[in-house]
């Protein structure tokens, strides 16, 4: 190595912590125990009533018949989540309700752990660490998903293992780490359809490239998505139609882009013919709702595609075949008032980018409007504890005017997290750093293999850009924590800014998926500045 560089080091587990490293994971084990027995005895638990209402699933009793046929002609979105409660219904001994709750706070609690061995590998100090992982773990806005029986907890945990995968992979540069991270993306990517496979395919590829990666891992880490994902696209491509894990965006389209439009915009577009009459109405009825573009005959090939409503709750069957050229529909008239009106588009996105930040609570106050029926647990202390650490206010958007206005409201109240939104300027500013520093190594890197500039890269001198410290004496660049940085920002923009351009009205759910890397990242950043200034100075 040569002099004046300083290497990537991870003596976070390694080093002379003694007792902090189990304390600090038992904070962790002690804030996860506090939240769980609160959320129970304040009636934070999953219903029955909400088990069968949540959007997220397909027919549960269909589910339960027969989990792989229903899974199979699922066209609305990414198989995994309803495979895997299918599988419960199907041949679990346990009651599946109290499975699926043990498995959320589980996961959680996996999440919290995870990230503190992240942040301590990061040499953050364990007890510091600990902390974070107290707070994640106690979190409302991923409580809460619990007991709407979501699927946000899963896939916050699979995200957080994607970035403890690529640390892994940064720190002994073995390949199978880099196929570990893209596992855990695809997983992701097969749950949750933001996270889209080809944004996985670049990003574990640039990750493995700029980290050093064989030849061989890249291929590897590449290939997961591009089957997994890519082969159920294709599956859904050859049944349906449709190339996409989730046929149903264009309805969050309908609800994300073309509801916020001016309502005499949208009537006039459907008058000269821009878009169809569907667009004025709201999304996600039953189908009789819209005017079909085509007589529609029944798809009998299973009972989810044909049946308009489900046999559990009698609420519409999203999932019936009749659906598809209705998503197709909404997604060409989203697109079209896109580009007849791009400044009402822009300036819609000022107001529900903050939404993105709205923060929930366990406890729900009753005047608080709901997309489906839901129960509403007591006030607990994690909310109390939030209201201190998250710092939010009162804020509103304003729908008069808009052609869809949600719930059929003047005004969607939302509380606004000041700290949620420092921490993510942070991480995306500390990002955008990240990949010029990268790219700025890369490029050196180049020209000290060519010789063109050997005696700059060795010369015993400044390093203002910091760029130097990140290529080895061969010139090839050894990203470091500069990889993970790049890679959490890039999670962190898709699911916050790229969310808000298109949809509108749950972004602060979304946004909790990423919350483990919103918070831990900056903070640990913060604290290891602050370790390392005050070492200086000893």
């Amino acid at each position: 190595m040569r002099r004046g560089t300083t290497p990537f080091r991870f003596g976070g587990l390694i080093g002379s912590n003694g007792w902090r490293r189990p304390v600090g994971a038992g904070v962790v084990l002690a804030a996860w125990t506090g939240a769980v027995v609160s959320m129970v005895r304040n009636g934070g638990v999953l219903t029955s009533e909400m088990f069968e209402r949540t959007w997220q699933l397909a027919d549960t009793k269909l589910l339960a018949e027969d989990p792989i046929g229903t899974v199979w002609y699922l066209h609305v979105q990414p198989p995994l989540y309803n495979l895997g409660v299918g599988v419960l219904l199907r041949w679990s001994p346990f009651p599946v309700i109290g499975t699926l709750y043990v498995l959320y706070m589980a996961m959680l609690l996996l999440t919290g752990l995870v990230l503190w061995d992240l942040l301590v590998r990061w040499e953050v100090h364990p007890l510091v660490a600990g902390a974070v992982g107290a707070l994640v773990v106690s979190e409302p806005d991923l409580l809460r998903t619990a007991v709407w029986n979501s699927y946000e907890i899963p896939v916050a945990l699979m995200l957080t293992m994607a970035l403890w995968f690529l640390q892994r992979f940064v720190q002994v540069r073995a390949g199978r780490w880099l196929v570990a991270t893209s596992a855990a993306l695809t997983a992701a990517s097969l749950t949750r359809s933001v996270v889209h496979p080809v944004f996985v395919v670049a990003v574990v590829v640039l990750a493995g490239w700029w980290g050093s990666a064989s030849r061989r891992a890249l291929l590897a880490a590449g290939a997961v998505p591009l089957v997994l994902v890519g082969g159920w696209m294709a599956h859904n491509a050859v049944l349906f139609d449709t190339f996409t894990t989730s046929s149903w965006s264009g309805f969050n389209l309908q609800r994300g882009v073309t509801a916020p439009m001016e309502r005499g915009d949208v009537e006039t577009a459907v008058a000269d013919g821009t878009v169809t009459s569907n667009a004025l109405v709201q999304p996600w009825q039953g189908l009789d709702a819209y005017r079909p573009p085509a007589p529609c005959t029944p798809d009998h090939r299973h009972r989810s595609l044909s049946e308009e409503n489900q046999s559990d709750t009698g609420s519409t069957n999203l999932d019936n075949a009749c659906f598809l050229p209705l998503y197709s529909e909404a997604e060409s008239n989203a697109l079209a008032l896109v580009k007849a009106y791009p400044g009402r588009y822009l300036r819609t996105r000022a107001q529900v980018l903050p939404t993105s930040f709205g923060v929930a609570r366990v406890g729900l106050p009753e005047d608080l409007p709901l997309f489906v029926e839901d129960v509403r647990p007591d006030r607990t202390w994690m909310d109390t504890f939030a209201d201190f650490w998250q710092l939010p206010t009162s804020e509103s958007v304003d729908m008069r005017g808009w052609n869809l206005p949600l719930v059929g409201a003047d005004r969607l109240p939302y509380d606004f997290s000041w700290t949620l939104a420092a921490l993510t300027a942070f991480l995306l500013g500390r990002a955008v750093l990240a990949v010029a520093r990268l790219a700025r190594a890369a490029v050196k890197g180049r020209r000290s293999s060519t010789g063109s500039d050997h005696d700059a890269l060795h010369a015993d001198e400044a390093d203002p850009d910091g760029t130097d410290a990140l290529l080895t004496d061969q010139g090839r660049v050894d990203g470091g924590d500069e990889i993970l940085w790049m890679v959490a920002g890039a999670l962190v923009g898709l699911v916050v800014v790229g969310g808000s351009m298109v949809e509108f009205g749950e972004n602060g759910r979304f946004r909790a998926i990423v919350d483990p890397l919103i918070v831990g990242l900056p903070i640990g950043a913060l604290a290891r500045g602050v370790s390392a200034r005050f070492t200086a100075h000893r």
